[in-house]
């Protein structure tokens, strides 16, 4: 069990779950258990469940570990020259921008070795989340006031939830499986070798879905098995392994049988792990087929296998900070000057010609602040300065709101400080991705437009681009 695991929460499309294990005696015990039913997932969803975590006497005591869901994440297989790990690393970072939409200076990635060969290669998973998406969940935790530990995706809990039951002989992890967890709304298949995460997939079809139907999940366990016997991602599958909080599911398994040819069994969430009175009664009994794979097994994981993409987004925060800081400091010092300045002005035009001497006594006892207040302009001077020329970034967003189409969507907005401003996202026709082109090279904000990639892709039974566009918002790009 990893030691420097605190509190996990995990976020998911429909709740969010307060998980606290550890290990009693030699075996798994459930310590805190809290769930929180959302509506959705934008900010006023999450805030408010976030606050009620952050009263409980686990966060409180350790902070807390956010598990993302798997779709917000981007897992690439790729085979590399080398065997040393900094290396692997550094090759791994070069291979983001062609493997995924985004620039390194856009992501928090990892690397996980998932084997070594005897010609020198290793075959890595390279795991990327756009940082975006990190620095919004910073964002919420320090409004709720919870201390943030690291962040990681489920698929890293779903590892570490097997490597337990592998240990305490309910699952025989030796040779390649396939594991699927089953929640509410949507199901997580993972593909692992040697208790090494191979893949995984998330599938917007879950326990809801497949009470009703079960024909939907398993043609897409069939499809995602059937990539990763093309990609060759692996050794041939022994079992599939289902987790499921719903514990009928006999028919079902005798179907996915029927379908893979292969062994199937299923385990509950909790199998092996001890659970207080109280926390059975009150929540498990309560939440009819509620999964906790993911945030219990980050309390099992491997120290080593545990994915973290919380550090330099947690440095670009602190930085904010700091600014925020130190622009509050400017304004104070410029009212106190203003202050000091209306004070002494109305102070020689109120007084007669009898307190002139008392005045100028008085004046000269402020010279010393009036020094200081003239140090402070001086300051707020070298900031105008500083500021002067910069991209005023809403007139930027409110300029690009008045030319997206209505078939355009946007994924991703980057200014770096060469002042080269990145569109991503993706159009559902081509015409709309040529208006949208159209209309930015005829603005005049927005100078040397360049269309970097357009690449088709089917989301289901639609088609559409992505796209990136890069333009120069200032007359001359910084040296």
């Amino acid at each position: 069990m990893s030691k420097d695991i605190p509190t996990a929460i995990a976020m998911t499309d429909n709740c969010l779950k307060l998980v606290r294990a550890r290990y009693v005696r030699g075996q798994g015990q459930l310590t805190a258990l809290d769930v929180r039913h959302v509506n959705g997932d934008t900010d006023a969803d999450l805030l408010p469940a976030l606050r009620e975590f952050a009263r409980h006497k686990a966060v409180k005591g350790g902070g807390a570990y956010l598990v993302l869901p798997r779709h917000l994440a981007i897992l690439k297989v790729i085979r590399l020259p080398s065997q040393e790990e900094r290396e692997l690393r550094q090759m791994a970072e070069i291979q983001i921008s062609s493997q995924t939409p985004y620039t390194t200076d856009e992501v928090e990635y990892d690397v996980q070795v998932i084997s070594r060969d005897e010609e020198g290669y290793t075959k890595v998973l390279l795991i990327v989340i756009p940082k975006d998406v990190t620095e919004r969940f910073i964002e919420l935790a320090e409004q709720a006031r919870i201390a943030l530990a690291g962040i990681t995706i489920s698929s890293i809990g779903l590892l570490g939830w097997l490597r337990y039951q592998a240990g305490r002989t309910r699952v025989e992890a030796k040779s390649p499986l396939a594991l699927c967890n089953i929640d509410l709304n949507h199901t997580e298949i993972c593909f692992i070798e040697n208790k090494r995460l191979i893949f995984s997939r998330n599938v917007n079809v879950g326990l809801s879905e497949l009470r009703s139907s079960p024909d939907e999940l398993i043609q897409q366990i069939a499809l995602s098995i059937k990539y990763y016997e093309s990609e060759k991602m692996g050794g041939p599958l022994s079992r599939f392994v289902v987790v499921s909080g719903q514990r009928d599911l006999q028919e079902f398994i005798g179907q996915l049988e029927g379908q893979l040819q292969m062994p199937c069994e299923s385990i509950a969430p909790t199998d092996g792990v001890n659970l207080p009175r109280h926390l059975r009664q009150t929540v498990l009994e309560e939440e009819s087929g509620l999964t906790l794979t993911a945030p219990l097994g980050i309390h099992f994981a491997d120290r080593k296998q545990v994915v973290n993409l919380l550090s330099s987004s947690i440095r670009a925060s602190k930085q904010n900070k700091v600014l925020k800081r130190e622009l509050i400091k400017l304004f104070v010092c410029g009212m106190l000057l203003y202050a000091t300045a209306l004070f002494v002005w109305s102070i020689r035009l109120s007084e007669k010609e009898k307190q002139v001497e008392r005045l100028r006594s008085a004046v000269s006892e402020l010279d010393p602040q009036i020094d200081e207040a003239k140090r402070k302009m001086r300051l707020i001077e070298y900031f105008d300065q500083y500021v002067d020329g910069r991209i005023f970034v809403p007139e930027v967003m409110g300029q690009l709101a008045k030319l997206v189409p209505e078939d355009i969507s946007l994924n991703s907005l980057y200014l770096n400080e060469r002042c080269v401003f990145t569109i991503q996202g993706y159009a559902q026709t081509r015409e709309a991705l040529n208006d949208f082109q159209a209309r930015l090279v005829n603005e005049p904000m927005f100078r040397k437009v360049n269309l970097e990639f357009a690449t088709s892709r089917r989301i289901f039974t639609m088609q559409v681009t992505d796209f990136k566009f890069t333009a120069s918002l200032c007359d001359e790009e910084a040296p």
